[in-house]
């Protein structure tokens, strides 16, 4: 009887790699979309695509001396993602700020990035979350990672990456 469930259940199994195997899948829609972008990209926007500034350089003031409170500069932002068509803006500064502020930080460059340049492409936005949420107004710092590491407490870990996780959601105003 075990012989023979066995038996079925390893048919089954071998069927259904099988099936997965021969079975074509059309590619996924944003595959086709992402092919099709890249063939219209002109080499200046791909090259601007793989570039990432900080948030510092589109900013009000020079960099690392910022005019506070922080606003971004408009037209720093539009000379980088309308004229060179900068893909990545990474959120390195060293003040930190209000869940709003940021918000209303990021909403206004996909605007810009969206509607502004000729494919519409959306900015990658980073966040420097190693140290926790450093850049957040009560926001949580954490030790270096190797710090974390050398305790050899894995769960302590955990939880630490999982209180800066906590903090990102504000980064999804849409």
């Amino acid at each position: 009887m075990i012989q023979r469930k066995l038996t079925v259940l390893t048919s089954l199994a071998l069927l259904l790699v099988c099936c997965s195997l021969t079975r074509k899948q059309p590619p996924a829609k944003s595959d086709i979309s992402i092919s099709e972008l890249l063939s219209k990209m002109t080499l200046k926007e791909k090259v601007g695509q793989m570039t990432q500034l900080n948030i510092d350089v589109v900013s009000k003031g020079k960099v690392y001396s910022l005019v506070e409170p922080h606003e971004l500069d408009i037209e720093k932002l539009k000379k980088a993602i309308v004229e060179y068509g900068v893909g990545s803006i990474l959120n390195a500064g060293s003040h930190a700020y209000s869940q709003e502020h940021w918000n209303t930080i990021v909403q206004t460059i996909q605007n810009m990035a969206t509607n502004q340049t000729r494919l519409n492409v959306p900015v990658l936005y980073g966040v420097d979350a190693i140290h926790g949420a450093g850049y957040l107004t009560n926001g949580t710092l954490l030790p270096q990672p190797l710090a974390q590491a050398a305790t050899f407490n894995p769960s302590l870990v955990y939880k630490g990456a999982s209180v800066t996780v906590e903090y990102h959601g504000i980064f999804h105003p849409f």
